[in-house]
């Protein structure tokens, strides 16, 4: 009788350990890095978020990678405050999925980077357009199924200096555009930013309304807005075009964000 009730309770205490093994097996199938390229960003300048999904499972499993962003289905972000408060999102609603996912083999990884302001800004100047996170310390996570990311810490601080000059050249562009004058010209502040400030953060904004996608490829390579451009200027070519192309990007423009989404949008092409 006694060696009944000891097997009995030995396999009640065995057993949420058994289920725990189970959650955990499931997590491992899966591994998501994240980076950002400093710890300081100036309020609205664009914070890129690189993440990196990789299959460490040891089976070839199903992906559907890394969008839409920040909806809890697979994929997600999260950024919350100093003391753990979290940020509501407020970034686009959903994204085109793949309806069928597509299959990532052991050791593949899956790569795209997110501007954190465009997914969480708290704070919005009406007459200027470009949401921001407030000035203060965060971090910032990630997760995919069950694995989750470290978390990494940032701080937004106030502009100063030349970067509120090159704030009101923006502030100029906006207000321009929104105006019904027919001698308004909204490129002409974008263009002097250029001229005068081209080494201001927020010259990667400019250029998104100014430049050509080539143009635009050369002077900003590490930018995520990168991915966009690409796409816009491979989905009229063929295949063979496209990896042509894609694959002298990766080269001429090595290290950076463009050859990054270059090679992702490479690795989809045989998906």
């Amino acid at each position: 009788m006694r060696l009944y009730i000891f097997i009995l309770v030995t396999v009640v205490l065995l057993f949420p350990l058994q289920s725990v093994s189970v959650g955990d097996s499931f997590s491992k199938q899966w591994k998501v890095k994240i980076d950002l390229e400093k710890d300081q960003f100036v309020s609205r300048e664009p914070i890129w978020l690189d993440v990196v999904l990789t299959n460490i499972s040891g089976d070839t499993l199903r992906s559907w990678g890394l969008f839409p962003p920040c909806h809890g289905l697979w994929f997600t972000i999260e950024v919350s405050d100093s003391v753990g408060n979290p940020i509501p999102y407020s970034g686009p609603e959903w994204e085109l999925v793949p309806k069928e996912g597509f299959l990532m083999t052991p050791d593949e990884t899956f790569y795209d980077s997110f501007e954190l302001n465009e997914l969480f800004a708290v704070k919005y100047l009406e007459t200027l357009g470009f949401g921001s996170l407030s000035p203060g310390y965060y971090f910032v996570s990630a997760s995919y199924a069950d694995s989750n990311s470290d978390r990494i810490g940032f701080r937004v601080v106030e502009l100063s200096g030349e970067e509120r000059e090159a704030e009101r050249l923006l502030l100029d562009y906006n207000i321009s555009l929104r105006s019904k004058s027919l001698n308004s010209s909204p490129n002409a502040s974008l263009q002097r930013l250029f001229e005068v400030y081209p080494k201001s953060v927020f010259a990667e904004i400019a250029a998104l309304y100014v430049l050509k996608y080539e143009e635009f490829l050369q002077r900003f390579p590490n930018s995520g807005n990168s991915q966009t451009r690409l796409k816009a200027l491979t989905q009229e070519l063929s295949p063979e075009l496209k990896r042509e192309y894609l694959d002298s990007v990766m080269v001429k423009y090595k290290g950076t964000r463009a050859a990054r989404h270059a090679e992702q949008m490479l690795k989809l092409l045989g998906k």
